[in-house]
């Protein structure tokens, strides 16, 4: 803490007074808090192209490039609502990509997978109490069906139709 106080005294317009009142009491962790929905989206799903009933969203399949960046691959995976689900805690629906089910965790940290976690979880939210249905227990054919309505990628037509969805 002292060499950055230091260094932007030196360096910084406006910090030549500046003193350090308070830091954290300890290093903070990356991934602290995350949930146990008794299945996991791998790395492995992601980059096979996995297919899930349960479907809320689909993302572009990628993989890290081991000299750095991403490379996305020519598919795309599912997320599955499944993993937003606390194992055995009702009506609690997680929508954070750094807290839902994933190995490793963070698979779904980005933000397009934040939109897709956040939309899902507030349809099937709104539909569980519509339908005076647990979070667990929803039928998720009628969040799939209103996700639709609001224009959320599910899959092609045909993976549509083995879904049942039209």
């Amino acid at each position: 803490v002292h060499m950055i106080a230091t260094f932007l005294k030196k360096n910084m317009p406006g910090f030549q007074q500046a003193i350090v009142s308070d830091t954290a009491h300890i290093v903070g962790v990356r991934y602290t808090r995350w949930i146990d929905a008794g299945f996991d989206l791998t790395q492995k799903h992601v980059v096979e192209g996995a297919k899930f009933d349960d479907v809320v969203g689909v993302r572009a399949s990628s993989i890290r490039h081991p000299k750095g960046g991403v490379v996305y691959l020519p598919k795309s995976f599912d997320i599955p609502y499944r993993i937003m689900l606390p194992r055995n805690v009702e009506n609690i629906i997680i929508s954070s990509g750094k807290s839902v089910s994933t190995t490793p965790r963070g698979l779904l940290r980005g933000q397009v997978a934040c939109y897709i976690l956040g939309q899902a979880s507030g349809v099937a939210a709104a539909v569980a109490a519509k339908k005076n249905w647990t979070s667990h227990d929803l039928n998720i054919r009628v969040v799939q069906k209103d996700l639709l309505k609001q224009n959320v990628y599910l899959g092609t037509q045909e993976r549509l139709v083995e879904l049942g969805l039209i």
